[in-house]
């Protein structure tokens, strides 16, 4: 078995992982023995390989060294957090197949495999755990565990089968697809940021159904959204949900921004608050006095925690990994900027063990330098071989 071929599948066994496996610890050993030491004992091999190949490398190692030696001050943890992330990005972006995760097979698995497992959850949440129809799914079954995060995941994969079933004009498929995605997001999950990401979907797929079909597409894209529209309606009021999503506003959102922001200003603008051990005034929950531990954004972590600079590197990174993105016309930038999106409304640090942000923002972060990289292998004719040393590409 070839390096990129191992690569390419554990990496799609780990992206499984967070569907199929229990606990956070049992995907955090996938991701450690499959992944990060291969991963590692390669790249040491073969250190020529760290060497960034663009801007966007250097600007991704330069925000997790300083977020590293910020937060080393605070807890030790934080260096280990960063190298997992580091050898996460650079085992990806060097050693898989691209074009494997390009194909229209993984994007099928992809999306429908989420959708296979909400509709698992389902069935054993209501028929099993007999819950009323209507109550808002809970699984905690995978490291996927909550419902904003399963809603999240499916938006986001959208945006990678979406392109081929326009290319391959499988449009009756997409339209089920998406009236099932929007049914599991609103009805059975009931997310909000799941709805987000699926709007952000759909501007994408507007301007796509126009260019590619004229007059057609975008009147089968109006006729899917009535078909949507019709269907869910009489769904909703079954269960009982027909103002649910709106009843429970922005679930304090800006008011937790609000205050985070109001503490980093008093901490500093430049160099954020770090971890303080007493909590900002502005930060304690009124009228219990309990604190607010999660900023659900990872910008606001960012400008809280480690001050303008950091948000700023953050910013410009993303801004030139989607330009690659759209140079490489690579539908994984707008994955990635989906899941950003996302992130923005339900989540918390860059840098930690694997979670949903590894899935969201690092995922499509490596496999759009993977078709960089791709490109600078090609032009050099170099591989790596398992033996670590550098050997002529035989294609």
């Amino acid at each position: 078995m070839t390096v990129r071929t191992y690569f390419s599948w554990m990496l799609a066994l780990f992206v499984t992982s967070f569907l199929v496996l229990p606990t956070s610890k049992m995907v955090n050993n996938f991701y450690y023995i499959f992944i990060a030491i291969p991963g590692l004992y390669l790249l040491l091999r073969n250190y020529k390989l760290l060497k960034p190949i663009n801007s966007t490398e250097w600007i991704f190692l330069i925000l997790c060294s300083v977020i590293t030696f910020y937060s080393a001050f605070y807890h030790t943890r934080a260096i280990i957090h960063a190298l997992y992330v580091l050898v996460f990005v650079y085992s990806i972006s060097r050693f898989v197949d691209p074009n494997f995760f390009s194909s229209k097979t993984f994007a099928r698995m992809l999306f429908w495999g989420g959708l296979l497992y909400t509709a698992a959850c389902a069935i054993s949440f209501y028929l099993i755990g007999n819950e009323p129809f209507g109550t808002r799914l809970n699984p905690g079954i995978s490291r996927l565990y909550s419902p904003i995060q399963i809603s999240m995941f499916i938006s986001c994969s959208l945006f990678i089968v979406g392109p081929h079933w326009i290319k391959n004009r499988n449009l009756w498929e997409g339209l089920i697809g998406f009236v099932l995605a929007f049914l599991a997001i609103t009805l059975i999950l009931q997310s909000r940021t799941g709805l987000v990401g699926m709007g952000v979907w759909n501007a994408f797929m507007l301007i796509c159904m126009v260019r590619g079909f004229g007059y057609k597409g975008l009147i089968f894209l109006v006729a899917g959204l009535l078909t949507l529209l019709v269907i869910s309606i009489p769904m909703f009021d079954l269960a009982g949900q027909s103002t649910e999503l709106i009843e429970r506003g922005d679930s304090h959102r800006l008011a937790i921004w609000n205050g985070y922001l109001l503490a980093w200003r008093d901490c500093g603008i430049l160099l954020g608050c770090g971890f303080p051990e007493t909590p900002s005034p502005h930060l304690v929950w009124q009228p219990d006095g309990s604190e607010v531990f999660i900023t659900h954004n990872i910008l606001v972590n960012l400008l809280y925690h480690f001050g303008i600079v950091p948000l700023m590197m953050f910013s410009i990174m993303i801004l030139s990994v989607l330009n690659i993105a759209w140079q490489q016309k690579n539908w994984w930038g707008g994955f990635l900027f989906a899941g950003v999106f996302t992130l923005m409304l339900d989540s918390n640090s860059i840098i930690n063990n694997p979670d949903e942000v590894w899935l969201m923002l690092w995922l499509p972060f490596a496999l759009i330098l993977a078709e960089e990289w791709q490109s600078k292998r090609e032009t050099i004719k170099k591989t790596i071989n398992w033996s670590g040393t550098p050997i002529v590409d035989a294609n």
